[in-house]
């Protein structure tokens, strides 16, 4: 396969990348393992924006957020074949500065003049933290909990860990919340201090200390086993 221009990503940038590149080229490849037009904070979006409907019938689930998801990719993917813009799912590797192997149930090679970088960023969890569906929940995961539970255990500082923090207690959920000595720097001390305070008086249970590393299933229930730099 042969492009002017490649994007790998295929979410909000990638997407608008393709979109503008394709206004000036009609070789356009876009590049994507996830689905296209996928947004982080959309997860957690949709679970904010339900938060009566989850009191209301004790549960995360709503069956209409797959079908939102589903109908987003879907007029998103339309308006980029529209565009003439080739889309290729799977994940991509550089070869050389203008080739592409891309990983899918068939392997394909891109031969690209230009190539657009777009894959934005990922949250890593440990290998003792990935998030199970069951009891290790993240944010592309926590709306298929089909029941609220008594408490909830939350590792990280980033905007999310904060929505999540305020959003479950709002849930009426005993929150306990695992907090690193060395915070995300995203907010100024002035509105960190003032966030934490406000939580405290929610009765978030606040931890501070080492990052966490791994999280086991004992009596029941989630623990951090290590919390170590």
């Amino acid at each position: 396969m042969k492009a002017d221009v490649t994007i790998i990503g295929g979410g909000p940038a990638g997407v608008e990348a393709a979109l503008s590149a394709a206004e000036w080229s009609k070789n356009v490849i876009l590049v994507s393992n996830h689905p296209i037009g996928e947004l982080k904070s959309a997860y957690t979006n949709m679970i904010l924006n339900h938060e009566k409907d989850i009191l209301k019938y004790q549960t995360f689930w709503n069956p209409l957020f797959e079908q939102r998801k589903k109908e987003w990719e879907i007029s998103l993917s339309a308006k980029l074949i529209e565009k003439g813009i080739h889309i290729v799912k799977g994940t991509a590797e550089f070869i050389d500065q203008e080739t592409i192997r891309v990983f899918s149930d068939d392997e394909h090679l891109i031969q690209s003049n230009k190539v657009i970088v777009a894959t934005g960023s990922h949250p890593v969890f440990p290998n003792k933290m990935q998030p199970d569906g069951n009891r290790i929940f993240s944010y592309q995961n926590i709306y298929k909990l089909t029941f609220i539970p008594s408490t909830m255990l939350v590792v990280g500082d980033g905007p999310i860990g904060y929505e999540m923090v305020n959003f479950f207690s709002n849930l009426g959920i005993k929150v306990t919340w695992l907090f690193p000595q060395q915070p995300f720097e995203l907010y100024h001390e002035n509105i960190q201090n003032y966030l934490l305070d406000f939580y405290i008086d929610k009765g978030v249970n606040i931890i501070k200390g080492p990052y966490v590393t791994s999280v086991v299933s004992k009596g029941g229930a989630c623990c951090s086993k290590k919390r170590r730099w």
